[in-house]
Formats: C-alpha cells, structure tokens, sequence
C-alpha cells in the first residue's frame, strides 16, 4: 500500500469543519479539487491558503497505484484534460454530510 494511502487503515481523526468550509465544499463539482475529500489531499483539513498543487501528494508518490500514470499531474478541474487520481475520503465525506457522487472521475 503506498504511503498517500495508509491513514484508510486508521480511524478516522475528528475533524472539526467550520460553517465556511462547509459551505465551500458543498460548492465542489467533478472539476474542483477536493482537496480534504480525496487520499492524496496532504491532510484532513481543506487548508484553503495551500495551492493545489502544494496540497496534493500524488505527484511526490514512488511508486503508482494501480490505473495511474504519470502523465501529468491530477488536472481534474480542467475539462480538456483527462487525468483525475481522485480517490474518495469516504469516511470524511459521510461524516460532514456531503454528497460525494458529483465529484466521481
């Protein structure tokens, strides 16, 4: 199992979401990245002050999992592009009540 992964085996961290991000999330669609609901998110927090491209730690994986190049960096809120590593944060996503479905790749 590779290192972006490893915390699906822990239980899940209280996460405390203020109102705003909330909010933000529920403004989300399959383009947006998002951020703390998906495993290569670098937390488990949105940390909206971080680019995307900081935040994101698919690109400093080793090794790939499965169904995933190197291609190009996750560019899933570029309609051109077809590269999406989205993987769901399930736990967080049923915890905070949001519906995770408009954002599948």
């Amino acid at each position: 199992m590779n290192e972006g992964h490893d915390d699906r085996r822990i239980a899940r961290a209280q996460v405390t979401r203020t109102a705003e991000d909330l909010r933000l999330a529920l403004e989300f669609t399959e383009e947006t990245c998002p951020r703390a609901y998906c495993w290569w998110w670098h937390s488990v927090n949105f940390d909206w002050e971080i680019s995307v491209e900081r935040g994101c730690k698919f690109r400093s994986l080793e090794e790939l999992p499965d169904g995933h190049s190197r291609k190009g960096d996750c560019s899933r809120w570029n309609r051109c592009s077809s590269v999406d590593h989205y993987e769901p944060r399930e736990p967080y996503l049923i915890a905070d009540g949001i519906d995770g479905s408009k954002m599948r790749s």
